[in-house]
């Protein structure tokens, strides 16, 4: 099995645990009950803008070996369903690099430019974690 077959296996196991979390958000009292029973929450379970981005990311690695930056944001925007529920600023950047803005000047105006203050590229590295795919990376 090659790095790509991984990581694609890698984020099938991310999407469901993504879906799974994502069942979980709501009024804490609800939360709260099915936890404290260990139950599921009913109902369709979506992946989220966090599955959407890791599946961009392996697209593009496999498609050119590499994570070309210009190439991911282009992925990023071409990709962007809002319905997957991203942040405010990612909303505003893919937008913006969907209708043609520069993703370096547009990541850096938002936050006051100081990068989100989301958890979303922790989920997303989580495939590279003990992969060729990691090594390959980090020698670029």
């Amino acid at each position: 099995m090659n790095a790509i077959e991984r990581a694609r296996l890698s984020l099938e196991g991310l999407s469901i645990g993504d879906a799974f979390g994502e069942r979980f958000f709501g009024p804490p009292d609800r939360v709260a009950s099915f936890v404290s029973r260990r139950a599921t929450p009913g109902g369709v379970w979506r992946w989220t803008d966090d599955t959407a981005m890791a599946l961009s990311i392996v697209d593009q690695l496999e498609e050119s070996g590499a994570v070309d930056q210009d190439a991911l944001a282009a992925r990023f925007a071409e990709n962007f369903d809002p319905a997957r529920g991203y942040g405010a600023g990612a909303f505003r950047l893919l937008m913006a690099i969907g209708e043609g803005a520069d993703w370096r000047q547009g990541s850096r105006a938002l936050f006051g430019g100081e990068g989100s203050l989301g958890n979303g590229a922790a989920m997303r590295v989580a495939r590279l974690h003990g992969s060729a795919l990691a090594d390959r990376v980090r020698a670029r």
